[in-house]
């Protein structure tokens, strides 16, 4: 399980969140990626292994889902590496890119940051482990691969 924020800002909040986090995540290992949010993690629960930085590419493929903050870059390489999405939005496109993960059914309704439950928590693990869920994530990594993004972008920038 990888649970990072990558390029959020550190927030008053996010020390409430993460133990929530890490409390609905109990019993499961966990790779904690601080990034610039400068999470606490001196004293992690047994299990929670701090991690620095790993490519996303290399990384996802070899979790079984992924708690982020659904930026652009990090919803692509989830997707892309077929891994369920549990989202935790904070700002800007977050939202939309989370309702895109969601329409495709490879990522869970939002955690709530500001108000974290580990209830909610939990539920969202149940649902991006289902097998359902897990399927989804992996036909779509799929599609994905077989797409060539970059012919495809110079085709409609060639149209315009």
């Amino acid at each position: 399980m990888y649970v990072g924020f990558g390029s959020m800002p550190p927030v008053s909040w996010m020390p409430a969140l993460l133990d929530a986090l890490l409390t609905g995540l109990a019993g499961r290992r966990v790779l904690l990626s601080a990034g610039w949010a400068r999470l606490d993690v001196g004293s992690l629960p047994s299990g929670v292994f701090p991690l620095g930085f790993a490519p996303h590419d290399w990384l996802f493929p070899r979790c079984a889902a992924a708690v982020h903050h659904c930026g652009a870059g990090t919803t692509h390489a989830a997707a892309a590496a077929g891994v369920p999405t549990i989202a935790v939005l904070m700002t800007l496109d977050q939202p939309f890119w989370a309702e895109r993960l969601a329409r495709l059914g490879i990522g869970t309704r939002p955690i709530d940051p500001r108000n974290p439950d580990a209830g909610a928590v939990r539920d969202a693990l149940r649902e991006a482990g289902s097998v359902g869920m897990g399927d989804r994530a992996a036909a779509v990594a799929e599609r994905m691969a077989s797409e060539d993004g970059v012919a495809s972008a110079v085709a409609r920038l060639e149209q315009i």
